[in-house]
Order: C-alpha cells, then sequence, then structure tokens
C-alpha cells in the first residue's frame, strides 16, 4: 500500500521549482516492482471520477516510467482543479529511501493542497487494495477540497490579482482566511494586500497586528521563530537571557 512519509508546504522558491509547491514523500511498497512488470488496474475506476485524467492513458500504459505511472501528482492537481484552483505543476522524484518517491504539485491554497495529496493516496488506496470499502470519493472531495476552498475564496478583486499574478509567474501565498491576507513575491519584493487595501496603508499592519494567529503565521511560513501570544508572566522568563525589555502583545478586540 502507499503510505505518506512527510508532507511539506514549501511557500517560496525552492529545489524544485521558483514557485509554491507541496511536497509529499510517499513509499509505495511491493508497488515498486509491479510497476515494472504489469499495468496497473485502476484507471478506468479513476477517470470515472476525476475524467480530465483521461490525458494520462498513455502515461499509465508505459512499463518504463515506473511510479509515474500513478498520477499522485496529477491526481492532487486534478482535485484542487475540481474546486477551481489554477495548478498545473506535477513532478515525481526519487529519493534517497529505496521505493520512497517525492511528489510535487503546486497548489493554490497551502491547507487544501496538502488536504489533496492525502485524498490523492487514500483514492489510490482505495482503488488498488480497496482499502476503505466504505470510502465515499464525493463525500471525501467536498469535505477535504471543495469546501475549505470556499471558506479560503478571498473575493472578486484579490482573484483577479492572484490569477494575474500567476500568469506573470509571481509566487502567491494566502496568510489567512478571514480577513483574506495575500502575499505576493517573496524576499524583498514581496508584497501584501487585504481585499483593496495594499501594504503601503498602516490599515493593513493594523489588521494583522489585531489578529491573534496572523503576526504568527507570517512569522513560522517562511520558518522564523515565533513565540506565540505571551502574557506579561509568561514574558518575563523568556526575556532575562535576552538582556531586554519584552513587550507582550495585548490581547484581540472583541
Amino acid at each position: 500500500m502507499l503510505t505518506i512519509r512527510r508532507t511539506r508546504i514549501l511557500g517560496g522558491p525552492n529545489i524544485w521549482e521558483p514557485v509554491p509547491v507541496i511536497m509529499v514523500n510517499v513509499a509505495i511498497g511491493e508497488l515498486e516492482g509491479r510497476l515494472e512488470r504489469e499495468t496497473p488496474v485502476f484507471f478506468e475506476s479513476l477517470i470515472a471520477l476525476l475524467p480530465s485524467l483521461e490525458a494520462h492513458r498513455a502515461l499509465v500504459g508505459n512499463p518504463e516510467l515506473g511510479v509515474a505511472r500513478l498520477l499522485l501528482p496529477e491526481i492532487a492537481l486534478a482535485l484542487q482543479q475540481r474546486a477551481g484552483a489554477m495548478v498545473h505543476l506535477a513532478q515525481t522524484h526519487p529519493t534517497d529511501v529505496p521505493g520512497e518517491y517525492s511528489i510535487v504539485y503546486d497548489y493554490q491554497y497551502g491547507e487544501v493542497g496538502a488536504a489533496a495529496g492525502s485524498l490523492a493516496v487514500r483514492l489510490l488506496n482505495h482503488l488498488l487494495y480497496g482499502s476503505e470499502p466504505a470510502f465515499d470519493f464525493a463525500h471525501e472531495l467536498y469535505e477535504t477540497i471543495i469546501q475549505p476552498t470556499k471558506h479560503h475564496t478571498a473575493g472578486p478583486f484579490i482573484d483577479t490579482i492572484v490569477a494575474a499574478a500567476k500568469r506573470r509567474g509571481i509566487p502567491v501565498l494566502q496568510l489567512t482566511p478571514t480577513p483574506p491576507i495575500v502575499q505576493l513575491g517573496t524576499g524583498a519584493y514581496q508584497r501584501r494586500i487585504a481585499g483593496s487595501v495594499p501594504a503601503q496603508t498602516t490599515a493593513l499592519a493594523s489588521t494583522i497586528f489585531s489578529d491573534p494567529l496572523s503576526p504568527g503565521a507570517s512569522c513560522t511560513i517562511p520558518g522564523c521563530p515565533f513565540p506565540g501570544l505571551l502574557s506579561c508572566e509568561m514574558s518575563m522568563p523568556p526575556s532575562r537571557p535576552l538582556g531586554a525589555l519584552v513587550m507582550p502583545r495585548p490581547p484581540p478586540r472583541a
């Protein structure tokens, strides 16, 4: 059976692509040898659920392509596309661990993209092994992909800007769903918008500061440590080694 070893959301340029991607490390078990000898029998059932994958019929039938015949990244993309996401990047790479591969694909919303990778593995396990007899694809698609995507939809103004940015190859990262704050670009060139409010105004800074989760998300997404909300009492021990004053952030407004 297929087993997910690790899932990482890479929110900026990475070793695979200059755009944000999700990397899912998947162990394929005994399929390693089977894919070299026989053609998987799941494809007809798969395209009945995701017709857009019909275009990959030749890939599935080519025994020289190994694990790529499972279409894992393509399935993850198709699941997101069913919710309206504009995604197209799909790659499969071997790792240093025998029988384990890195599945790489782009995403519109991080948590939805990660859920698409998980659902893709569950779907293949169901089609290949009958691992979940009660598996309801339509229900799982709605609950894990479509409904969360609706929650993240930022509105027509931001959606138009995001679409234009993607056409130009500009990395896009949604920092928070409510209020929707989107980061365009990375590093020194990054800009943030919230609705029609650009980063150059103090209103956006106030929005981020008043949200108890936004500052943490802004720091932790690129990998910077963030201590979370601290009371005066909680801030004292970590501040002593610094030899400086620490000002805890006030609680969010009601």
